[in-house]
């Protein structure tokens, strides 16, 4: 990492430390919605900036920003140079050579901002070619941003096994193309489970909600004043970009066997572009 371009805010928001009143200060009156995990998204469109609060700060007098990005007319930049607009190529190298990189895909890359290990850091292209989005957000250590749930999990071991069908001999890659239906099979099972989790969580929120109320659960835990009685904890849903992030690594890892089993001759061109078809089909779009 080049100290030089350590940052840990973005458009002078530091997730974690700045309020949504700093924010509303700063950029005016926000379009407050709904996020998808329960939080609050404001979004300040004239500046393209858009700040989010997770579902377990929503509720406090003035809540504490998890996440920030800059889109589309923003004018900020990181101290790197990358910038809203810029081609990907160049943006690339310029977090390459500045940043510590956790994961890259053909729409996104993420990397550590600096050298605190609670702050992840994205810049999205979204197979325009150019910038779109750069995203900074706090990762948050009791559940808010859970890693080893099962849509995800399993997304993650489908995506394994496929990278290293990658690195097989070529006797050994023949071998798996006679189960290529069973495992493609898996892979689109997989992106049904990402795709259809919101609907899921809505119907199990929903009824977990009207199960408490109708019977009027109660939880018991030990205080300092001794035991108290306290309604149970939400559900938490698994962050939209979790979620994205499961999805690009299983399409990438396919479409790589799949290029691979070209390269060898083991499987037409024809047969894999219509494969590629299908997996790109609702990439970037979670339920």
């Amino acid at each position: 990492m080049n100290p030089s371009h350590s940052f840990e805010s973005l458009a002078g928001v530091f997730p974690g430390v700045t309020t949504v009143a700093e924010v509303t200060l700063r950029f005016g009156p926000p379009i407050v919605s709904d996020s998808s995990d329960g939080g609050l998204y404001l979004s300040f469109e004239s500046r393209g900036i858009h700040v989010i609060v997770d579902a377990a700060h929503r509720d406090a007098a003035d809540p504490l920003v998890d996440e920030v990005r800059f889109t589309q007319p923003s004018k900020d930049e990181l101290p790197c140079g990358v910038r809203i607009g810029q081609p990907q190529d160049k943006a690339i190298k310029a977090v390459r050579g500045s940043y510590r990189i956790t994961d890259e895909y053909d729409d996104a890359v993420y990397f550590r901002p600096s050298a605190r290990d609670d702050l992840l850091a994205s810049v999205e292209f979204r197979h325009a070619g150019v910038v779109v989005g750069v995203e900074l957000y706090q990762l948050l250590d009791d559940g808010g941003s859970p890693s080893m749930l099962f849509t995800t999990d399993i997304a993650g071991l489908v995506a394994g096994q496929l990278s290293r069908f990658v690195t097989l001999n070529r006797h050994q890659l023949a071998g798996q193309v006679e189960n290529l239906n069973f495992w493609l099979a898996e892979v689109h099972h997989a992106l049904d489970m990402i795709d259809g989790y919101g609907v899921r969580f809505v119907r199990l929120h929903a009824a977990q909600e009207r199960y408490v109320a109708t019977y009027s659960v109660t939880m018991s835990e030990v205080g300092p004043g001794g035991v108290i009685e306290r309604s149970p904890a939400e559900v938490r849903r698994i962050p939209d970009r979790d979620l994205q992030k499961a999805r690009r690594a299983l399409v990438e890892s396919a479409s790589r066997f799949l290029e691979r089993c070209v390269a060898e001759g083991l499987l037409s061109a024809d047969q894999v572009s219509a494969e590629l078809a299908r997996l790109y089909v609702g990439q970037g779009h979670v339920a």
